[in-house]
C-alpha cells in the first residue's frame, strides 16, 4: 500500500516547505507548486489524493482552479482543502462553492492541519475503495471530523462500489 499523495499549492515559499516538511515527516508523498499552473500540470501528472490550495495565488488563483478541477471529470474527485489565512464566512462560502472540500486556516496549527489531511484522506480511500495505508489503519475510527470537513465520518461515506 502507498501512502497518500498530498499536492501543497501556495506561493509562500516558506509556508510552502514547512507543510511539505510536516506531512512528508507523517509518511504522506508530498510535492509542491508556487501557482496554479504549476499546480494544474501537478495534478495532471501526479493525480493526488489531496491537494492544499492557497486562494491567493498569483496569476490565476486558487478558488478559481479549483472551479476548473471541480468541472473536469478527471480531477472533480480529488480532494481540495481550501489553505488559507483569509477565515471570514463570506470567503468560507466561496470556497464551497468553488468545489472545496474543507479548509485549512493559515497560519496553521501542525496538529490541525495533520488532523484534517489524516482525515480527507481515510474518507478518499473510504470512498475509492482503496485500501488505507497500514500506517493509518488503526487510526480510523479514532479520527475526528476536523472543523470545516464535509459533513460525514469515514465510516459513512459509500465506497466506489456502493455506487
Amino acid at each position: 500500500m502507498t501512502p497518500a499523495r498530498i499536492l501543497v499549492v501556495e506561493d509562500e515559499e516558506m509556508v510552502r516547505r514547512l507543510a511539505v516538511t510536516i506531512l512528508s515527516l507523517e509518511g504522506y508523498d508530498v510535492s509542491a507548486a508556487c501557482d496554479a499552473e504549476t499546480g494544474r500540470r501537478m495534478i495532471a501528472e501526479r493525480k493526488p489524493d489531496v491537494v492544499l490550495m492557497d486562494r491567493g495565488l498569483p496569476g490565476m488563483d486558487g478558488t478559481t482552479l479549483t472551479r476548473v478541477l471541480k468541472t473536469d471529470v478527471r480531477t472533480r474527485s480529488i480532494t481540495i482543502l481550501a489553505f488559507s489565512s483569509n477565515a471570514a464566512r463570506e470567503d468560507d462560502a466561496e470556497a464551497v462553492a468553488a468545489g472545496c472540500d474543507g479548509f485549512i486556516a493559515k497560519p496553521f496549527d501542525v496538529e490541525a492541519l495533520l488532523r484534517t489531511v489524516r482525515w480527507h484522506a481515510l474518507v478518499r480511500e473510504r470512498r475509492l475503495g482503496r485500501p488505507i495505508h497500514r500506517q493509518f489503519t488503526s487510526e480510523v475510527a479514532a479520527v475526528e471530523r476536523p472543523l470545516g470537513a464535509v459533513q460525514c465520518s469515514p465510516a459513512q461515506v459509500p465506497s466506489a462500489n456502493a455506487r
